[in-house]
């Protein structure tokens, strides 16, 4: 007879490779979610101001005016090739997100990123609901100001989760 008495049920298999479950995991401590934060940010700047450096040298070199309509040709290839790595390095991070609940970030500060019921994120709640929703806030004139600082200063409560945590009812955990 099975384990199970209800013949209805769905199927229970645990799958090699399949994300599970992160069961009772310890919530990670603020200064490591700053941490991972400060790592993350620092890659996406590190790849975009080399092409602002090498703009602004352009530009100085061109002898361009503070009143010139239009910006040199391989000042804006330099502008457009950092942006290019910084989205780059923006969907990489995505990719992270979405497959693994981590950032690069994260990783090196072994935290993951999952459900409330400790399920993994996917897509939706880990890049659109987690990052899309608040940008989209912050990017409002005033209310902006008001998200940013209310996202950084919910990390304080009893829970440690911030404003994009409760959007997209996620948590972040230490890794195992």
């Amino acid at each position: 007879m099975p384990s199970d008495p209800n013949p209805f049920a769905a199927p229970a298999a645990r799958v090699q490779g399949a994300r599970q479950p992160v069961a009772d995991a310890e919530l990670a401590e603020r200064g490591e979610r700053l941490g991972a934060r400060v790592v993350d940010n620092v890659i996406s700047m590190a790849v975009f101001i080399p092409g602002l450096v090498v703009a602004l040298a352009l530009t100085l070199r061109e002898g361009a005016t503070a009143d010139a309509d239009l910006l040199p040709t391989p000042v804006l290839g330099a502008i457009g090739v950092g942006f290019i790595a910084f989205l780059g390095v923006t969907a990489y991070q995505w990719y992270l997100i979405t497959t693994r609940g981590q950032t690069i970030g994260k990783r090196i500060f072994k935290l993951r990123v999952v459900k409330v019921d400790d399920r993994p994120v996917g897509f939706v709640d880990g890049v659109i609901l987690r990052e899309w929703v608040v940008t989209a806030l912050q990017a409002v004139p005033l209310l902006g100001m008001a998200a940013s600082l209310v996202d950084a200063l919910m990390i304080f409560g009893a829970e440690r989760r911030c404003l994009h945590d409760l959007i997209a009812t996620t948590k972040v955990v230490r890794a195992r």
